[in-house]
């Protein structure tokens, strides 16, 4: 099985489950269109935070190390929210993940390891919750992809293309 081959099962992956958290989050239907909102890729249409997942997947491989995939799917969800203004804290998604994936939550709320050796960050503790992750590895690994990100969703909000 060639890495290429894995790679692309875990976005397949990763792309029916964002889509399904996504549907399962209690929000309004106009917010989950915003954080649905799909970009073309390779003629295949995505959610937004599957291409911050996919973007991972491929430059930042190494944030997977030790990590669930899940993590990083909730983070990019959220992250992707956040770009787009929506209120939507890390106790509403990780309610609607639970709901989806009661078995993975615990593996992606406590218990994450907070070091990242390629980023130089060696934290005051070994292992944190899923919020000191996204604040202290998954922006700073992240940031100039965000930056973009960013640029490109208010561009689409004002109708700028």
């Amino acid at each position: 099985m060639s890495i290429e081959l894995l790679i692309r099962n875990l976005l397949y992956f990763a792309n029916m489950r964002i889509r399904e958290l996504i549907s399962a989050l209690d929000l309004p239907p106009q917010k989950k269109e915003l954080i649905r909102e799909e970009v073309a890729t390779d003629a295949i249409v995505h959610p937004k935070s599957w291409k911050l997942l996919r973007h991972l997947v491929q430059t930042r491989i190494f944030l997977l190390r030790d990590r669930n995939v899940d993590c990083l799917l909730v983070c990019s969800i959220y992250a992707i929210a956040k770009l787009c203004k929506i209120e939507l804290g890390f106790v509403a998604l990780l309610s609607g993940f639970s709901k989806l994936f009661p078995d993975s939550l615990h593996r992606v709320k406590y218990n994450i390891v907070m070091q990242c050796e390629e980023l130089n960050i060696v934290p005051e503790k070994p292992r944190g919750n899923i919020i000191d992750f996204y604040n202290n590895v998954f922006v700073i690994a992240n940031n100039e992809y965000l930056v973009s990100l960013k640029k490109d969703i208010l561009c689409s909000l004002n109708g700028v293309r």
